[in-house]
């Protein structure tokens, strides 16, 4: 499977960022450059349920105490692993007090459970795609 490069940097001006991937709805894969119409894209959505459970998790958005704004890097193996503690950990305060929070967070548990098998074995991916 081919999968972009990515990488995160702060432009100096405008031209040094490439056109986005969506544009009035409709998606563009980095990839191949196929554009998918909007009408398409909605119900791919609808079908997945928004589709951040199976997604794969590219950057990670960071705030720091005494800066304001946002910033931004690559995510790592490690954030994943903090992605399915916190899906296990929502997962099991929904057993506790009856209420359902996030399909994420169910999907988040799964991935961890996954992991937690597959341990003794060596990943060919980090990131699966589902």
């Amino acid at each position: 499977m081919r999968r972009p490069l990515l990488e995160v940097f702060e432009p100096k001006k405008e031209s040094d960022v490439k056109d986005g991937t969506v544009a009035r709805g409709s998606a563009t894969c980095p990839v191949s450059g196929y554009t998918t119409g909007v009408d398409s894209v909605r119900a791919q959505l609808k079908a997945r349920r928004g589709g951040a459970a199976d997604a794969r998790l590219i950057a990670v958005v960071t705030t720091r105490k005494h800066e304001t704004g946002r910033f931004y890097r690559i995510a790592v193996p490690a954030d994943q692993l903090a992605f399915n503690a916190a899906g296990g950990e929502l997962e099991r305060r929904e057993r506790v007090d009856g209420t359902e929070r996030s399909a994420v967070g169910r999907a988040a548990a799964r991935r961890s459970k996954d992991a937690a098998e597959e341990a003794e074995r060596p990943v060919a991916a980090w990131f699966p795609t589902r």
